[in-house]
């Protein structure tokens, strides 16, 4: 084992832990943190932290169950949801974490997602919910407005997904309002980095 004062000496160990001491944030600074994001004008969908991070997690559950509504369950999740500038959030809950989250905007019954997390202990979730759960009580999904490389993975999972069980998918031009049927073959035509690809969204609507 190499031990830390063989490679730095007695100031660069020190300024390496006095470092760690500022960046380390307990428990209550996070849940101190969450109260002051929601009661800033900040949308859910704009936070910067780590829903992996238990503390953070357990911070944002115990806000949301507090002051949102609580809306029954779904398979072995409680579900909560709470409103914030116009976006809603979902969080489907096991004891006091959060294990699925879903941001959203709803335009003409229709879901327009803006986050969308999963637990990593929790595979396949988020499409079991979006598709049983979601499209069961609105008459579609749109995709959001960032081409991210995580993103471009989880939606042409959806989309395969759709195909495959006989669900309408389309991509829409969010500029000319235009939408076309869209087929597994030429997802890549419309989700790239381009100025032209980040005008189009998928949409999955109802068998």
């Amino acid at each position: 084992m190499i031990k830390l004062k063989n490679l730095l000496n007695k100031d660069e160990i020190s300024n390496l832990l006095n470092g760690f001491h500022k960046s380390y944030k307990s428990h209550e600074e996070k849940e101190a943190e969450i109260k002051m994001l929601f009661e800033s004008p900040m949308k859910i969908s704009g936070l910067n932290f780590d829903v992996n991070d238990s503390s953070y997690n357990y911070a944002l559950c115990k806000k949301i169950k507090n002051d949102g509504k609580y809306l029954g369950k779904y398979k072995a999740y409680e579900i909560y949801e709470i409103e914030t500038n116009g976006e809603v959030t979902n969080i489907f809950v096991s004891g006091d974490l959060i294990m699925v989250m879903f941001v959203f905007e709803i335009k003409n019954n229709v879901m327009v997602e803006k986050v969308v997390w999963q637990h990593v202990t929790n595979y396949g979730a988020c499409r079991d919910i979006l598709f049983n759960y979601y499209l069961d009580r609105y008459d579609g999904v749109i995709s959001d407005e960032l081409h991210t490389p995580s993103g471009e993975k989880y939606w042409k999972k959806m989309l395969e997904y759709a195909i495959k069980h006989g669900y309408n998918i389309y991509a829409i031009n969010i500029k000319t309002n235009e939408s076309q049927p869209l087929k597994l073959a030429d997802i890549d035509k419309f989700y790239g980095y381009t100025t032209e690809s980040t005008n189009f969204r998928f949409l999955i609507t109802r068998k």
